[in-house]
This record gives structure tokens, C-alpha cells and sequence, in this order.
């Protein structure tokens, strides 16, 4: 007997912002004491693929601006601070742009010691509420009129843009905290094409013409059998 077919997923297709929509949500971000940390917030999810729960628990220490990288060592997750998803502390390499919007907001803040959260609070240094700001996501997803993705989903965002950018896969699995690289297979078909098939495709059929051909025409005047 003949195995039922499984039904592909409509949310298989990965979801993610292009840099002109990440742009235009963190613009979008609400000129208030939250907005400030969130603006920083998005860049810093989508510009080191690091989960929610991560960035939560990221301290002032984790920074490292000499090397332009950000440690990851602890997961806030289930109300409690906890180990990586992995249980495992990575490192992923940390833009100068986001390198820049973080040194601001460590100048702004109250709260910029070491052990201090970098996206807490900012009035009591506390973890910020995942389910409030998940909400405030979405509204400034609305405001920014960008497509709709969940806060998780601009770790698609990194994945795509780096794999886009050439980056191995390998360093991407690394990067994300992945421990399948089959996880990280999802983004391999954003990498440029080492093959360069689109080249080979129009050396082998040519740039085109009009669509009929002389060959087609005949064809369509002679009768067929």
C-alpha cells in the first residue's frame, strides 16, 4: 500500500525582511522610552541572528566592540535566564553599524555596567516583557508597512542576507546556533549559485528572440496527424 503524501506546509516558504523593510521598521518604532531600545533591538535580531530569548539575556560584557563581536551565553526563556538553546555560548561577528547603535545606547542608558542588561527596560533595567514587545512588534511591522513576519523571523532575515552575502553555510550554522546543519540547509538557496547555472542556461538557449519562432508558425499552418 502507497504511503499518503504529506501535505506541504504553507510556512514552509521562509519569511523574512529585505534591508529596505528592516530599515523602514526601525524607523517605525514608537518615539517613546521602549521605541529607543527597540529601534537598537531589530537591528541587533537581524544583523546577528541571535533568538529572542537571547537578546534578552544579552549583557553589557557579551559586547565586545575591540573584536566587533557579540558573545552569546545566556537565553531568557520561560520567565528565567537559562543556557543557549545549543547549551552551548557562541559568538557571531557584529557589524560596525550595529556596533555604532549599541555604544549609543550604552551612553544613553542608566543601566551600562558590565552585568546590566544591554535591551532591558530602560526605566528599570528589568527584562522587557516578550509578550509586549512581540505586540509592539507587530504594530511597528504595520506602521512600517513591511511584510508581516514574527519577531523570530528576522533570524531568517540574517540567515538569507549572509547566505545571500556568500557566507559558508557552515559559518552561518555556527553563527545561528544551529546544531543540524540541516537546519541551516533552509538557506542555501539564497547563496549565489556556484555553478553560475544561469549562465550556462543562457549559453546553451541564447538571450531569446520573439517568443514563435519561423519553425513554430509551420509547425501551426501544417496538419497533423
Amino acid at each position: 500500500m502507497d504511503r499518503p503524501k504529506k501535505n506541504r506546509s504553507p510556512h514552509q516558504r521562509v519569511r523574512f525582511l529585505q534591508p529596505p523593510e528592516l530599515d523602514a521598521l526601525i524607523d517605525a518604532a514608537p518615539d517613546d522610552t521602549l521605541g529607543s531600545v527597540e529601534r537598537v533591538l531589530y537591528l541587533a535580531a537581524a544583523l546577528t541572528g541571535l533568538r529572542q530569548g537571547e537578546l534578552l539575556g544579552l549583557k553589557w560584557l557579551d559586547i565586545d566592540f575591540h573584536a566587533s563581536r557579540v558573545r552569546v551565553a545566556d537565553n531568557f526563556t520561560r520567565g528565567k535566564m537559562d543556557t543557549p538553546k545549543s547549551h552551548e555560548g557562541r559568538s557571531v561577528p557584529m557589524a560596525a553599524r550595529l556596533g555604532r547603535e549599541l555604544a549609543a545606547l550604552r551612553e544613553r542608558t542608566h543601566f551600562k555596567q558590565d552585568d546590566d542588561l544591554v535591551f532591558c527596560h530602560p526605566e528599570t533595567g528589568h527584562v522587557l516583557d516578550p509578550s509586549k514587545m512581540r505586540k509592539r512588534f507587530k504594530d511597528a511591522l504595520v506602521q512600517a508597512e513591511a511584510r508581516t513576519i514574527t519577531f523570530h523571523e528576522l533570524r531568517h532575515t540574517f540567515g538569507t542576507q549572509m547566505a545571500a552575502a556568500g557566507a559558508p553555510l557552515r559559518a552561518i550554522q555556527e553563527w545561528m546556533g544551529h546544531a543540524d546543519a540541516k537546519t541551516t540547509e533552509i538557506y542555501r538557496h539564497y547563496a549565489p549559485d556556484p555553478t553560475h547555472g544561469a549562465a550556462l542556461v543562457e549559453r546553451a538557449f541564447g538571450g531569446g528572440h520573439e517568443p514563435r519562432t519561423i519553425a513554430s508558425d509551420q509547425y501551426a499552418r501544417e496538419p497533423h496527424a
